[in-house]
This record gives structure tokens, sequence and C-alpha cells, in this order.
């Protein structure tokens, strides 16, 4: 009789606990579970046996997180062990009107307990359905809301901030002496030197339009966003003559050796600048073609300009009111200068008033000063080390970083979490305030968007449920009576 009505109660409890779960979770995706042992890292070490104050359960880390202690005998009325290990240690909360989680999260400790658990049981505990740490997941901590960095000391001896390094991935460049603008150049297959971006001269503020930047003809030299990243401005052919010195505006011929049967030019070669267009035989009119098309000037008369797509194609005369881009080649008699001293662009490059001797990567030259070759790869310098600026970034108190969304930071003032630039901390570690709060110095997770007092309180699921003693329960289904859960 006794067997029958534990039975009945144990189905009943296991009902509550189903229902609850349908109402709260009705809309959640299936869990992930853990995987199996057999396919558990072959370095993990065996299950052991953790005691709480309130149950026991099972870990694979050889240790216990949130304060348990590691034991061959568990004081309380549950199961000792088990063979699946994700059944193990039933919380002693089950029938309270919680839905149950696969997992209990301790970040501080870096592990995770296998369930069902309805609550966490020692200290600063999570519920969640996945975890983030070995031999569950191969996450780092900052996919559950802490900073990649946090870990790190900074060496800054500036107090708060710690600068980023400027980007030396640009390579070989030219600064032009008439505004320190500078230009990334390469020696192309026809066997001439060009400009790998288009010019961006202002002459003071007098010529040239950027894209989409002084619709009127009679606004001229503003400077504007679409001038930026190479694409430069656009220019009357009357006033093309504006390379600067030791360069020169590339003729007919120019051009046709970049076409076949002639090797093709970098990719990184071809900008589609776009141009501004008041012919109403090519609509639309006004700005158009950016990132579709370039139109360049060329050095011959009669208005002779190239059309390039993915090829370049010479075209015929344009109008006296057409503006176009301009590319610079290197001049064959006039040598640039390197702090008066002047030197042959197909030989050597200035870097900071010093004139060096080009070196090749791959087929590519780059700058020996601020680069180093990595096989075939051209990598940025920082410091001793050299990283991918596609990827990183230099830290003046880290060193190299990864880009965090692709951007950088203050590697002192800010962390990274995720793809998520952030500058709150908690214990010493940075945080993201969208997802976590802080409390007593750990870093939790916010319960349906808000934080609550882990003291009293516990998250499970999307709702807060308070604590009646050390156990949580649905005030909807149960009460608290001096510390005992009993059914409304």
């Amino acid at each position: 009789m006794k067997k029958t009505i534990l039975k009945l109660l144990s189905i009943l409890l296991i009902g509550g606990i189903g229902v609850q779960t349908i109402i709260s979770c009705s809309s959640s995706s299936i869990p992930d579970l853990p995987p199996p042992d057999s396919e558990l890292s072959s370095s993990s070490q065996a299950m052991v046996l953790c005691v709480y104050s309130d149950r026991c359960t099972e870990s694979p880390y050889g240790t216990c997180p949130g304060g348990g202690v590691v034991s061959d005998f568990c004081p309380h009325d549950f199961p000792q062990n088990s063979s699946s290990g994700g059944t193990s240690g039933t919380s002693s909360s089950s029938g309270n009107g919680l839905p149950s989680y696969e997992f209990c999260i301790f970040h501080a400790d870096s592990q995770c307990l296998p369930g069902p658990h309805t609550s966490c049981p020692g200290v600063n505990g999570t519920l969640s359905n996945t975890c983030p740490y070995p031999p569950y997941a191969q996450t780092s901590s900052s996919s559950v809301g802490t900073s990649s960095n946090s870990s790190k000391q900074s060496s800054s001896s500036l107090a708060g901030t710690c600068p980023i390094i400027p980007n030396t991935s640009a390579g070989i460049t030219f600064t032009d002496p008439r505004d320190s603008k500078k230009y990334k150049y390469e020696l192309l297959p026809s066997g001439r030197v060009w400009m790998m971006e288009n010019l961006n001269y202002s002459a003071n503020g007098t010529l040239g339009w950027c894209y989409g930047t002084g619709t009127d003809l009679g606004i001229v030299g503003a400077d504007g966003p679409g001038c930026a990243d190479g694409y430069g401005r656009t220019y009357f052919w009357s006033s093309t003559n504006i390379c600067p010195e030791g360069w020169e505006v590339p003729s007919r011929a120019d051009w046709a050796s970049l076409t076949y049967p002639n090797p093709s030019p970098p990719n990184d070669f071809y900008i589609h600048a776009g141009n501004y267009n008041l012919n109403a035989s090519y609509p639309p009119l006004g700005w158009k073609g950016r990132n579709s098309a370039g139109f360049y000037w060329t050095s011959e008369a009669n208005n002779i300009f190239v059309y390039i797509w993915s090829s370049v194609d010479i075209q015929s005369t344009a109008s006296n009111t057409d503006r176009f881009s301009v590319r610079c080649v290197a001049s064959a008699t006039v040598e640039p200068k390197c702090n008066g001293t002047g030197y042959s662009l197909e030989t050597s490059f200035c870097h900071e008033g010093t004139i060096y001797e080009h070196a090749s990567c791959g087929n590519r030259w780059y700058n020996s000063v601020t680069q180093v070759c990595d096989g075939t790869t051209i990598l940025a310098k920082c410091g001793e080390d050299s990283y991918n600026s596609a990827t990183h970034f230099c830290s003046s108190c880290e060193g190299v970083l990864p880009l965090c969304g692709g951007n950088t930071y203050d590697a002192l003032a800010q962390g990274c979490v995720g793809t998520t630039i952030v500058s709150t901390k908690c214990g010493g570690v940075f945080y993201n305030p969208a997802t976590h709060f802080c409390s007593n110095g750990e870093i939790l997770l916010l319960c349906d968007g808000k934080p609550y007092n882990p003291l009293i309180e516990v998250c499970n699921g999307n709702s807060v449920f308070p604590l009646c003693g050390t156990t949580p329960y649905n005030p909807a289904l149960y009460k608290c009576e001096n510390g005992i859960v009993t059914p409304i």
C-alpha cells in the first residue's frame, strides 16, 4: 500500500511539472541535449558524485562547482548514480510546479552540472538547456556575456585608456606633399607603377566633387564621405592635369596595356566610383554607378575616357560637363621626392622621410617597415607580433586582439562580448548589461530581460520564482509554510 501511494504521488508530481512546462515553454524550441558519454572528450574526467545541502548530482569535472563536496555516499533520499549522465541528481524541488532544464551553469567555475534541474544546487548557478563549457560545448566564456579579454592585465602607462595602434596594413603608399593624403600603389603586370586608389586632391577646396555631394555644378571642392575608401573625386577633363609630382594621368595606351592579352591587374585595382551624369541619352541623370561602374579620364585630347566594369573598355569622346575619376601612373621622366631626395617608384618607397627598397611577398610589394611577409600573405606589425587586419587589431596595452564585430575598441576601458563592445564591469569582468546583470560580484543572466535577487529568488524559463528556504516554488500552485513547500 505504501509503495502504491508513493507511486501515485510521483505520477502527480511529474504531471504537475509537465503541465507547467507546457504553459511556460510552449513556444520554445526543443532543447539541445548534451552528447552521450561516448562523445565526450577523451580528456574529460570520470563523473564524480557531488553532495549539496539539498541534493546529490554528478559532475564530469572531478570537482563540484557552486560549493558542492565530492563524496562516495549521498545522504539525501535520491539516486546516487546514473549510467546516462544526463538524468542523475533529480532535484528535491521536483513537484513544485517548475519546469526542468538540462544544465546548471556555474560561470565562476566554468563548469556545468547535467540535469534535469528545476533549480541549481549550491550558489551562483544558472539554469539553462545548453552548456557553454567543455565537455558539453567547446565555446569560450564570451558567449555567456563576459568579455573575451577580461582576464588580461593592462601594461599601459596611460590612465583609463588603451590607444589603438593605427592599422599598418595599407602597404606601400605615396604621400601627396600638397595635402598629405596617402595613396597605395603597385607595379602592375603591364610594367608600370599605378596608384591603386583614385585621386582625391581638392586644391584647397577648389577642385573635384565627392560622390553624392554638390549636385549643383557651381558647388565644387566640398569634402564628403563619397570620396573616402579609395573612391576619390570626380573632375572635368579640363582639370585633370593634377597628379602629384612624379605621377601623371595615364594615356590611352597605358589603359590599353591593362587589357587582354596582357595579364589583368589585381582585383582591388578596379574601383567602381560612379560618376555624375548630365547626358539624358544615358539615364538616370545625376550621381550613378557607384559600386557598379567606373569612368576614368585619359591624358588624350578630345576628352577620351575609359569605362571600367569587370575589365577596361576604352571609349570615345565625352562631354565637357562629364565628371569622371582620375587614376595616376608613375611618371617616366619626373621622380617624386622623399625628404627632398628623388627616388624611383619602381625600385623604392618613401616611409616617414626615409627611402627603402621594395620587398615582394608573393607577387605584391609590401612595406618592410610596418609589415611582414608570411609565405605569400602580408601581415601588419604589432610590436614583435603580426596580425591580419581583416580579423584583428593592435592594442597598445594588450597587443594583438580580435576585432569585435569587425570593430576595434579600447581594451582597457572596454571589452568584447560576442560581437558587442561593452564598458560595464562586474567584479573586474566586462559583461553585456543587455543580457546579464551583476549580483554580489557574480554575472547572471537576466530573467526575461530583468534582474532579480538570487538570494531569495530563482529564474526558471522566463519567470522569477521565490525561494522557500533553499527550495524554489511556483506560488500559483504551491505555498511556503515554515520553510516547507506544500500544494495550495
